[in-house]
């Protein structure tokens, strides 16, 4: 194996206190009067020249947009790390759907003297917009169903006390016990059928109606203009590779499932895949106390790191409190200068390629100083999903596996 001398530590997010939690709408509403002056400073001002008012209006929504972004964002991050009361129905939206915005930006868009990047960057806001609409919309029961998952406890008799509802990942992950997987996954499904699918439901309803309204055919249609692609082509390209690789895969997903759980593939029931993901049999390669110095040692022998593009560096949460979310995830903030990662540490395989995934978002959001600042978080996934690919596939991926190869597997 690589040698286990330890890296410098990854830097690690404080855990908020009680107070700290009280004060945090006033913390967010500070970026958000943040946000308003540096509006008004655009409005005074354009490369030392005064702007006009509409290249001032102009430029006023895009602050706006940015401080709501930033806004959500911090309300996102301690909801997901905390567990604590969601809030995403509380922010602020300012002028950004007052009359007459989205012809304003749909006439700086057609500006003769734009940049292609600054056209491009006025067309992602302009689907931003639209899509608030739908945020706005379905705020409700966002946080709906932020409070039902935290506050749901699962009853399962071998376990005295229950199974937070967040948790149940982990625990399916960890139990070599068939039957406990089984029950477990079973509350689970009842829990979801219950508490959250209603809630899904009429959040779904709020989601189309606000898309129509936003002037697309559905919602569906509002997702294929923010991904820029077309879903009907992907889904038939989906399909043609599921066919193209079932016979491949029933056979390793058969060899796969007698090595690691000891059962056919014809055996196989969704409460055991998490178990399977995990790997049970590689787990002792993969301990829980060197997931972050891994990752910090595997960053630095290909000459990256988690320090950010204006010297800060991101900001990691590793806690396993209670009310966390379970999988790793990127949180970019204020990208390039504040991005966060937040991880469960649990071990296993399928923990460290989680882990190794977000990483890769973590390193492009914080090295991602392209302007206007609309095309860092605006525009479609795929070139923050590509790095998340790349890491991770250097961690796990076939050919490139340096676990494999430092284990002689």
């Amino acid at each position: 194996m690589p040698p286990r001398a330890r890296p410098p530590d990854l830097p690690r997010a404080a855990r908020p206190s009680v107070a700290g939690l009280v004060v945090l709408a006033g913390l967010v509403g500070a970026a958000w009067l943040a946000g308003c002056a540096r509006s008004r400073a655009v409005e005074r001002s354009e490369n030392g020249r005064p702007a006009s008012p509409e290249a001032a209006y102009v430029l006023a929504l895009r602050a706006e947009h940015r401080a709501l972004e930033k806004q959500r964002a911090l309300l996102s991050w301690y909801e997901s790390t905390t567990g604590a009361p969601a809030l995403s129905g509380a922010a602020d939206r300012g002028p950004l759907f007052g009359r007459g915005a989205r012809e304003a930006l749909l006439r700086a868009q057609q500006e003769p003297g734009n940049s292609p990047e600054e056209t491009l960057a006025l067309r992602f806001l302009l689907r931003a917009i639209a899509a608030e609409k739908v945020q706005q919309a379905t705020a409700p029961y966002d946080d709906a169903l932020s409070r039902a998952e935290v506050s749901a406890v699962l009853t399962v008799p071998s376990a005295p006390g229950g199974i937070a509802l967040r948790d149940a990942p982990l625990f399916l992950a960890q139990s070599p016990d068939a039957e406990f997987r089984r029950l477990l996954y079973g509350a689970v499904s009842h829990a979801t059928s219950e508490l959250l699918d209603p809630l899904l439901a009429q959040r779904e309803a709020a989601a189309q109606g606000a898309a129509r309204a936003a002037g697309y055919a559905d919602y569906v249609a509002l997702s294929e203009d923010l991904r820029d692609v077309d879903l009907h082509a992907l889904l038939a390209q989906g399909t043609g590779y599921l066919q193209a690789t079932e016979e491949i895969f029933a056979a390793t997903l058969d060899r796969v499932a007698k090595e690691e759980l000891g059962l056919p593939r014809a055996k196989l029931r969704g409460a055991d895949l998490s178990r399977l993901w995990k790997a049970p049999g590689l787990a002792r390669h993969f301990e829980t106390a060197l997931e972050l110095p891994a990752l910090s040692f595997f960053l630095a022998g290909i000459g990256l790191d988690l320090g950010t593009a204006i010297g800060t560096q991101v900001l990691v949460d590793a806690s396993a409190s209670a009310g966390k979310r379970p999988r790793a995830f990127v949180d970019p903030v204020d990208a390039p200068g504040d991005v966060r990662l937040s991880i469960k540490p649990s071990g296993g395989l399928d923990d460290y390629w989680a882990l190794f995934h977000e990483a890769g978002h973590a390193v492009h959001f914080a090295a991602s100083t392209v302007g206007p600042a609309e095309l860092v978080t605006l525009g479609p996934l795929a070139p923050a999903e590509a790095f998340g690919e790349l890491i991770g596939f250097l961690c796990v991926g076939y050919g490139n596996n340096i676990w494999a190869v430092a284990l002689d597997l």
